[in-house]
Formats: structure tokens, C-alpha cells, sequence
């Protein structure tokens, strides 16, 4: 397993500022203060997705995110929402 090299940097991500982060595995999640949560891995250094959509997320800055047990994203924001995304789509449940 080849560690990060200094200067090495993921692919661009969000549009604002990163304000939160959480590592699992190989995985990086991130949240910004553009509403939005972006999933990275870690070892091929490449963009998965975004956990984002005008149905689900957040719709204020997201300030907490951390990885459950079974691998799925729990985000909190200023919107005082909670979400649980799904491992695979981009839909979450609202735990507020």
C-alpha cells in the first residue's frame, strides 16, 4: 500500500470552502460550505460522487460528516438537518 505523497493533491472538489472531513477505509468524505458532500478514494486519488441533489441533502453549509459501522455517510449542516446517505445513490434519509 503506497502512502500520499507530500504535494499530492485529490481532484478538484467543491466550489467553497471544505469545512468538515472523515476518512473510512480508503475512503475521504467532505463537506463544504456549498451544501454539498463529496466522496474520494483515497488510493487511485479519484472523485466517486457527490452526495448531493435538489431533492436531498442539505441546503445550508454542512459542518459534521462521519462514516457509520457499514460504510454510509451521516452528515449534519446549519440547515439543523441530519442526513443518512445511501451506500449507492444519491438520496439520504432525514433523521431530524
Amino acid at each position: 500500500r503506497k502512502a500520499p505523497q507530500q504535494g499530492e493533491t485529490l481532484p478538484e472538489g467543491h466550489g467553497r470552502p471544505i469545512l468538515c472531513c472523515a476518512v473510512h477505509n480508503e475512503l475521504l468524505v467532505t463537506g463544504s460550505a456549498d451544501h454539498g458532500l463529496r466522496l474520494f478514494n483515497l488510493r487511485s486519488r479519484e472523485f466517486m460522487r457527490e452526495l448531493f441533489a435538489k431533492r436531498y441533502g442539505h441546503t445550508e453549509w454542512v459542518t459534521a460528516c462521519q462514516f457509520t459501522a457499514d460504510g454510509r455517510v451521516v452528515s449534519g449542516g446549519h440547515d439543523s438537518r441530519i442526513c443518512l446517505w445511501d451506500k449507492t445513490g444519491v438520496r439520504c434519509n432525514d433523521l431530524t
